[in-house]
């Protein structure tokens, strides 16, 4: 039976995607998420979506973090319209450069360049792109149809959304020092969390509690 339904369900999206609709009560599934590490565990106790489009608002920095969650189960991840992304800090976020495609913002990069990805890619970083409400409809229900995940900044009608703050440096002091951790606070629906971007990766606040905070305004 739960064959037959998941079946159903992926018919339903195919049907959608041609359509350029999505069904008003079609909800996030969780059944197979991405794992998270665990200071994660309270902005997605569910983990990481695997297919839909998770919509980040905010730093984009934690879209590139949980894209490195879904490269470190395996996902191929390709960044679209997005310049200037560092690869070291691609790397550092987990994304496996050996599984990573790169398309860089030029006024020739369409719904449809990201339409094709979907059906190749278990994750699609885009950058702000100029998309119309239809072409949203259109990609979120191919995400859905080929497990694609799109992370992208300031979608509606999500399937799901986090927002990133930036909230400063540490290891600086008088002005002097370098900078060892990036600050930044995680939230969502379920709840919000500290973590940091340190030379070795992204870490738990807990971690780096008695470091001095230089607030960024």
């Amino acid at each position: 039976m739960d064959s037959k339904l998941a079946r159903a369900r992926q018919v339903l999206a195919v049907a959608e995607s041609r359509l350029g609709i999505v069904s008003a009560n079609r909800q996030a599934d969780f059944s197979d998420a991405y794992s998270v590490p665990s200071f994660w565990e309270a902005v997605l106790p569910h983990g990481l979506l695997r297919r839909g489009v998770l919509s980040v608002e905010g730093s984009f920095s934690g879209g590139i973090a949980l894209a490195g969650c879904a490269s470190q189960a395996g996902a191929w991840v390709i960044s679209i319209g997005r310049d200037g992304d560092d690869p070291s800090f691609l790397l550092d976020s987990g994304i496996d450069l050996e599984r990573f495609a790169y398309v860089d913002a030029r006024e020739d990069v369409s719904a449809r360049v990201v339409s094709v990805a979907t059906s190749g890619f278990g994750v699609v970083m885009l950058g702000d792109m100029p998309l119309s409400d239809r072409e949203r409809s259109v990609l979120l229900s191919q995400a859905l149809a080929h497990d694609c995940l799109i992370i992208a900044p300031h979608w509606k009608r999500a399937s799901a959304g986090v927002q990133c703050r930036l909230l400063g440096v540490s290891g600086i002091s008088g002005g002097e020092g370098h900078i060892s951790h990036v600050n930044y606070e995680m939230s969502s629906r379920y709840g919000s969390a500290r973590m940091s971007f340190t030379r070795t990766g992204w870490e738990g606040a807990a971690t780096q509690a008695q470091l001095r905070l230089v607030e960024v305004a």
